[in-house]
């Protein structure tokens, strides 16, 4: 009876242990396997106590021995389960780590492209106004270079026109002076009030003398042309 309870008390503490660890693995809660681990103590505590003497001492030291090993045992357990979690939480850490850092360079990554993007509008926009200055400083310059033009070409006509006057003038005076000094021809001494260019064309033919002058001193005497010639 007592060799059963023994070996009774050993199996419920071996089976507590092992959910121990298995509560840990899982992290479930551990007081039903303590309460199992507690029973087969109790157990083997009663067995070994009912036993003989020798027996009871061997069986005591194996109980103890058995009890320093399942609490090695637990504590390796519980030692890897520490450091599974620890290893779980680092390797969380990291991998947050690693997603704040790519999102920092994704984001530095857009702010480099905003800032291209940005510089090449400021270009664009700098080179359509410089374009648009160039254009109206051509449009000015084709401006002032016709309104020149017009102004060089009035200049020009009214040079012209000054030159065709004074032209016109001198003709006009060549021709006045030509005509004034032009031989014509007055008949009776002179004391008509005509006078002719062509003396055959003198008619009726005259009787008397006919005086030979220039237009301008006819002009000059109140005479005219004939009006038969």
């Amino acid at each position: 009876m007592s060799t059963f309870l023994g070996l009774l008390g050993m199996l419920a503490f071996f089976v507590g242990i092992i959910l121990v660890i298995i509560s840990f693995i899982k992290k479930k809660p551990k007081r039903n396997p303590l309460i199992i681990i507690a029973a087969g103590l109790v157990l083997f505590i009663i067995g070994v106590s009912l036993s003989d003497n020798s027996t009871s001492s061997e069986s005591t030291k194996t109980a103890s021995t058995s009890i320093v090993s399942s609490k090695k045992t637990t504590n390796k357990s519980s030692s890897k389960a520490k450091a599974s979690s620890e290893a779980a939480k680092i390797s969380k850490s990291k991998e947050a780590e690693i997603k704040a850092s790519k999102a920092k360079i994704e984001a530095a990554k857009q702010a480099e492209i905003a800032k291209q993007a940005e510089e090449a509008r400021q270009a664009e926009a700098s080179r359509q106004a410089e374009a648009s200055r160039q254009a109206e400083a051509q449009s000015i310059s084709a401006s002032q270079s016709i309104e020149a033009d017009a102004s060089k070409q009035a200049e020009v006509q009214r040079q012209a026109e000054a030159q065709a006057a004074v032209q016109q003038a001198q003709a006009n005076v060549s021709t006045t002076e030509d005509a004034n000094n032009r031989t014509v021809y007055v008949v009776n001494n002179g004391t008509t009030k005509v006078y002719w260019y062509n003396e055959s064309a003198i008619h009726p033919k005259p009787t008397h003398p006919v005086i030979p002058m220039t237009e301008g001193e006819a002009l000059a005497r109140g005479l005219h042309h004939s009006q038969t010639e």
